[in-house]
């Protein structure tokens, strides 16, 4: 499986930085093959695999709670596009502080 297409809107830098960090806790395995281009192969490490109880645990939470998810990030996205108007002592108080 191609991870970066099995994460949409990663890029691959980011894909790259988180794969580094997860190798170097330990938490998975990277293997090179000397093809052309390079052939990169990713695996759970011993302790990668205790981690997948918990993940799953995510995963599940994260599809119950999904409409309350979807909720606050349209909350969210809704104050960032109202105008920010600043009263005349706030104005004062940001200048002088």
């Amino acid at each position: 499986m191609d991870i970066r297409r099995a994460i949409p809107g990663i890029s691959q830098r980011m894909l790259t930085v988180t794969l580094r960090h997860l190798e170097r806790d330990g938490i998975i395995k990277r293997t090179a093959y000397p093809t052309v281009p390079v052939t990169v192969e990713y695996c759970l490490t011993p302790l990668g695999t205790t981690l997948i109880h918990s993940v799953n645990g995510l995963v599940r939470w994260s599809a119950e709670h999904e409409p309350e998810i979807v909720a606050a990030r349209s909350t969210y996205d809704a104050r960032l596009e109202e105008p920010i108007l600043l009263q005349p002592h706030d104005r004062t108080a940001r200048l002088s502080g």
